[in-house]
């Protein structure tokens, strides 16, 4: 008999968060959540969470910072838009449909695909780690934990992040964006000391800067010895303000940017790429025009858009990274 989904179960959940967290923009306590359990005819189920949030302090909007609708509401929708493509299918066959599977909120999409990965492991009777393409010699797969810790007394956060690599975490994500840089130097300076050299580091300002501040502080973190190593090093994402560059800025930025040698900044999908500028450095940083229609790789340096990005957006990149060949090559 072959496997499709058939039935389904959905639940609606405010959870504490057991601490602060947030970034140079927010910070809150607790998460709206919704849950999914898809169900296949051969007895397997898998499970399935999405989060806003809608209690906290907010100072710019998001897409998930708002009320959870209601269980009536969520089943409404599902049964709409969801189940019809879901009800009959072998969850292999929906984990195709990319980049989305509905045009519904994130959490409504990113709770149905976690919920399809864990069919998946299960049906192939494999732990998830091993389908995510760890060897059976190795089990785990490699991955970064976000600190969220920008709320958090320095205390408080060296303790997280001592944590995260005490668990076996090789990278990790430091909140920055603060008014004055000298405390985002502070907290990099010991995170790093507390995590070690090994440890990859990324940092993600929250569209706080401006361009001219990314490149700024990112020289001082530089000339004051913080170590960025292969994950994006640093991951600059979603760090730039969503302000419009000044005429004749790709020029400058990319004459300025590089001096700040062997940095390398992307952005996440939330940007508003039209009024962004995504950084990377080298000795002879190039400006080129990509595509905001469809994601595209310079030799292996993604830039990966989402529906609501309108227009290019300016990528500056280190010349050895890019083709010399104007085409963008699809991922």
């Amino acid at each position: 008999m072959e496997v499709i989904i058939d039935a389904y179960d959905l639940w609606k959940l405010e959870l504490p968060a057991g601490r602060v967290i947030g970034d140079c923009t927010c910070h809150y306590h607790s998460f709206d959540v919704w849950v999914v359990c898809l169900k296949t005819n051969q007895g397997h189920s898998g499970w399935g969470f999405g989060e806003t949030i809608s209690k906290g302090i907010f100072t710019k909007p998001a897409p998930w910072i708002t009320p959870m609708p209601t269980l009536a509401d969520i089943r409404q929708r599902f049964e709409r838009n969801a189940w019809p493509v879901i009800h009959g299918n072998h969850p292999f066959q929906l984990k195709m449909h990319l980049p989305r599977l509905f045009s519904d909120p994130s959490y409504f999409d990113t709770a149905i695909r976690i919920a399809l990965w864990d069919l998946m492991a299960k049906l192939v009777e494999l732990p998830l780690y091993q389908l995510l393409g760890a060897s059976e010699d190795q089990n785990k797969v490699r991955a970064y934990a976000s600190g969220l810790d920008f709320p958090l007394s320095q205390g408080e956060a060296l303790a997280l992040f001592k944590n995260f690599v005490d668990r076996g975490f090789q990278a990790v994500k430091v909140k920055v964006g603060h008014p004055d840089v000298r405390r985002d130097l502070q907290r990099l300076q010991a995170v790093r000391q507390t995590v070690g050299d090994q440890v990859d580091l990324a940092i993600d300002a929250n569209e706080a800067w401006s361009c001219e501040q990314a490149i700024e502080r990112l020289q001082l973190f530089q000339r004051e010895g913080i170590l960025f190593r292969n994950l994006s090093t640093p991951a600059l994402m979603s760090s730039m303000s969503q302000t419009a560059p000044a005429p004749g800025a790709e020029k400058k930025y990319s004459k300025n940017v590089g001096s700040t040698r062997s940095l390398l900044t992307i952005s996440n999908n939330s940007l508003n790429c039209e009024q962004s500028i995504l950084l990377a450095s080298s000795d002879n940083a190039l400006v080129r025009k990509c595509s905001s229609e469809k994601s595209t790789c310079f030799t292996g340096v993604p830039v990966r858009s989402s529906t609501s990005l309108k227009n290019s957006v300016a990528l500056i990149a280190p010349r050895q990274l890019l083709k010399e060949s104007s085409e963008a090559k699809p991922l």
